[in-house]
């Protein structure tokens, strides 16, 4: 069964015997046994008691018709109480709860319900990749499948790509690069292929890019970058456009320079950057302008607080507040609002658990919760509900938790544990609504293990 885990607690209701007294206290409110009590959700139940026969925990159940039923597993002391639950895609019928079980002084029983927060999803393991890889990157396309690229083993960089299926459930070759690649990007083009730009190698770092062909599932050159990059971003215009920012030179100098790639003429065009970074994060608004935030200056030991927006319009960047807290290798995740959340990442000292949310219509950023573990490293992925998964990472160890955003609270909450702790993995979203976790590194090395994160049901 999927652990519960508490929080503070919010209400406390009590059934004693058939009856129980209510007011502000735990023996105040007047209630009949079997009558339906306002429950908040996601709840559990603890019951307290003795018997001669001893100790037996409480079920809950829904029912079709959304009764949370609190059932007394005792053939001596039987009783039965439902509440009415509203509409929660978290509990579903069927649905145990949690048992729980306890001991009073007497021979009478009680149950106590208590708000909890819950694991509000769990991991599975699918099929493994073929070969080990961290710093690679995956991009679902338009059939459903998810196209895996390029990244390094431990021991040697890869030019390989391959495909999960999620009929399959299962990764097959989807071709090879000219070049093998790490810390590139990956961005799927309106017509439906992949363009694969810059990363690094044992040879240095690279400014050849290439396209991915879903229907011959293989890779073509197209022209180099104008400089070669890794670390960087890469954003799909509406226009189909691609804007790639900054990133790592050689010598780990950050870049000032921007590049459109033009579809049309498969070429990339120099634009102006206000500020040289890498690590950041740069995402796509709504109006079409792009949101960069944070990052890193490796060669200059600089960590970055600053935000700025690209308008397409003017090919232009203008100031857009500043973060809270500097930082570098965190994520930001457009929400269904229009604004823009702010993950971990981490400073020179150690990983941050800090969140902000960016604001386009005050261009500024506001505190949004603190994650129960920090990270760098981890992912951040878009739910159809609006929330967030945030899943592994590095701390000083990787990081094996899943947190979920909620922005109707500002909070986190947990998300389940990963099989595997990983950082410098990917998640990536799938039409069904589950996540494909591919990938990474655990510190001693990289992995070929793929998980699946469902959201919550509380089932086994």
């Amino acid at each position: 069964m999927r652990k519960l885990v508490a929080t503070a607690l919010v209400t406390s209701l009590v059934l004693s015997g058939p009856a129980a007294t209510d007011a502000r206290s735990p023996s105040s409110i007047q209630r009949q046994a079997g009558q339906p009590i306002a429950l908040p959700v996601p709840v559990t139940i603890t019951c307290l008691r003795h018997t001669s026969v001893g100790l037996l925990g409480p079920e809950a159940f829904v029912s079709e018709d959304r009764q949370l039923s609190i059932v007394e597993n005792s053939d001596y002391l039987p009783d039965e109480a439902t509440a009415p639950l509203p509409a929660s895609p978290l509990l579903k019928a069927g649905t145990v709860v949690r048992h729980g079980e306890g001991v009073t002084a007497t021979h009478t029983y009680d149950w106590i319900i208590e708000t909890l927060t819950h694991e509000t999803g769990h991991f599975t393991q699918t099929r493994s990749l073929a070969e080990a890889r961290s710093g690679h990157t995956a991009t679902l396309l338009a059939d459903g499948r998810v196209l895996v690229v390029g990244g390094e083993d431990g021991d040697d960089f890869l030019a390989t790509a391959a495909a999960w299926d999620p009929a399959a459930d299962a990764f097959s070759p989807a071709g090879g690069l000219l070049d093998a690649r790490a810390l590139h990007t990956a961005t799927l083009l309106p017509d439906g292929r992949v363009l694969v730009i810059g990363g690094g190698n044992d040879d240095g770092v690279l400014a050849s890019a290439a396209i991915w062909d879903p229907d011959s599932s293989a890779f073509a050159p197209v022209c180099p970058l104008v400089a070669a990059r890794y670390s960087h971003t890469a954003t799909l215009l509406s226009d189909g456009r691609v804007l790639i920012l900054g990133g790592l030179g050689e010598d780990d100098t950050a870049l000032a320079l921007a590049e459109v790639w033009n579809p049309v003429t498969g070429v990339f065009r120099a634009a102006p950057i206000t500020k040289a970074r890498a690590q950041h994060t740069a995402t796509a608004l709504p109006d079409d302008r792009v949101l960069v935030v944070g990052g890193t200056d490796l060669a200059k030991g600089l960590l970055f607080a600053t935000a700025e927006v690209w308008d397409p319009a003017t090919n232009e960047f203008t100031p857009a507040g500043s973060l809270l807290e500097a930082r570098g290798d965190h994520t930001a995740t457009l929400l269904a609002d229009g604004r823009v959340l702010v993950v971990g990442g981490g400073d020179w000292d150690s990983a941050l658990a800090s969140a902000e949310v960016w604001d386009p219509a005050t261009n500024e950023f506001s505190p949004a919760g603190s994650l129960a573990e920090a990270r760098a490293w981890h992912t951040a992925t878009a739910l159809p509900d609006g929330r967030v998964l945030v899943s592994g990472g590095g701390n000083i160890d990787a990081v094996a938790t899943a947190e979920v955003w909620d922005p109707a609270t500002t909070s986190f909450s947990p998300a389940g544990t990963l099989l595997e702790a990983r950082a410098l993995h990917t998640a990536t979203s799938l039409p069904d609504g589950r996540v494909l976790v591919v990938g990474g590194w655990d510190e001693q090395h990289c992995l070929t293990s793929a998980e699946i994160w469902k959201t919550g049901d509380l089932l086994p």
